[in-house]
């Protein structure tokens, strides 16, 4: 569920625990590896040894020098996988009914201003504002902004976007090469608000294949196939992560396509469908699925997996494909989320597209190409390392 298309947008208690643990500590971008999480005292510190190596080589992602950066899709050196920052959406809200004069920095008739910064950027239509305006102050119903606007206005609309100074927001991938694509880890900082599309990035950390329905194209690939003609599709994974349950989901999704070759989107959109697992969902994001008329209930032949699946209507060959999502639930024709974020599983997903095909809502020949696989963050701060991922596809 790339953020750009989103309309709107539980935890067992040994993981709430593991989540209130984390949160206790002191959370320092740049700071969390791997190798920190060792305890300090299995090597003898300042050892001759110890100052002779060499730090592990990185490639890190941060969002301030590119909010759009990827790593391991031109190369093709590590495989298949790859990963990409995501900020799809740094703007946070629009507004509309908004009054200015010309030569004034005041902008006024908001009936809320929560979510508003200062140091934000500022767009209002058409072109009342000059480029590069921020927000200088934030009042109850009105703002300051840095620069007079242009012309007389009584229902403007605005939009207002977080600063890409590394203060605002932050947003860091550490990947190793050595190891890639184990052991990647995503740092995250953003505000406490979320924006109008629930999400401001969504975080790719281990994409596998052709992802976002030919957006990232990877050298190295797994061969496309229709559904029909897989005997094994499955992903097992382990990670881990801190940070508040409801502040993030974590989604594993393809975009079938009716090449199977894909161009970028805004090249040809060959995107039927957009189809998302969601193996943790926070609790508004499972409140706005089950309101969703199109569902049906799934189980596993073996009975070992259920899920719940709605579908979100929209256009085939656009930028909102209809969105699927499929939840993991504890039971059959169960209400209740299973969670499985954290530790080692394993997502079945070829039953749920062959059922997806079935009731003649993914197209039968429409090719599978690849995943993204990574958290949507909605707010806060947070951390997730990959410690391990491997597919079946055949």
């Amino acid at each position: 569920m790339r953020s750009l298309v989103i309309a709107a947008i539980l935890l067992s208690s040994s993981v709430v625990a593991l989540f209130a643990k984390e949160q206790t500590r002191t959370f320092v971008f740049g700071q969390l590896n791997v190798e920190s999480q060792k305890s300090s005292g299995s090597e003898i510190a300042g050892s001759p040894h110890e100052l002779d190596k060499v730090p592990e080589p990185t490639v890190i992602l941060e969002s301030k020098s590119n909010k759009y950066g990827s790593y391991n899709i031109a190369e093709g050196t590590q495989g298949p996988f790859w990963s990409a920052q995501g900020i799809w959406n740094s703007s946070t809200k629009k507004y509309t009914g908004l009054v200015i004069a010309a030569g004034s920095t005041k902008v006024s008739g908001f009936l809320d201003t929560r979510g508003l910064l200062p140091g934000m950027t500022v767009e209002i239509t058409p072109e009342a504002m000059p480029a590069n305006t921020t927000i200088v102050s934030v009042g109850a119903s009105s703002i300051a902004v840095s620069n007079p606007s242009t012309k007389n206005g009584t229902d403007e609309v605005a939009t207002f976007g977080l600063a890409n100074d590394g203060v605002m927001f932050n947003q860091v991938i550490t990947n190793y090469p050595s190891t890639f694509p184990r052991r990647t880890k995503i740092e995250w900082w953003y505000p406490s608000q979320r924006n109008d599309a629930s999400v401001h990035s969504y975080a790719i950390i281990a994409g596998y294949g052709i992802g976002s329905g030919g957006y990232f194209r990877p050298l190295n690939r797994p061969e496309p196939k229709k559904v029909s003609e897989f005997t094994e599709l499955s992903v097992t994974y382990d990670v881990s992560v801190a940070g508040d349950p409801n502040d993030f989901d974590f989604l594993v999704e393809t975009f079938p396509t009716t090449a199977s070759d894909p161009s970028p989107p805004k090249v040809t959109n060959t995107m039927t469908n957009e189809i998302g697992f969601l193996p943790h969902v926070p609790d508004f994001l499972w409140t706005y699925i089950l309101t969703l008329s199109d569902h049906f209930d799934y189980s596993s032949s073996d009975g070992t997996f259920h899920a719940y699946v709605a579908t979100r209507a929209g256009n085939a060959f656009t930028n909102a494909p209809p969105f699927t999502m499929i939840v993991p639930v504890t039971e059959a024709r169960g209400r209740t989320p299973r969670d499985m974020m954290l530790g080692k599983q394993t997502l079945p997903l070829l039953g749920v597209l062959r059922e997806l095909v079935a009731r003649g809502i993914m197209p039968a020949d429409s090719y599978v190409c690849g995943f993204d696989f990574g958290f949507e963050i909605g707010r806060n701060s947070g951390r997730a390392i990959l410690n391990d991922i491997s597919w079946k596809w055949s």
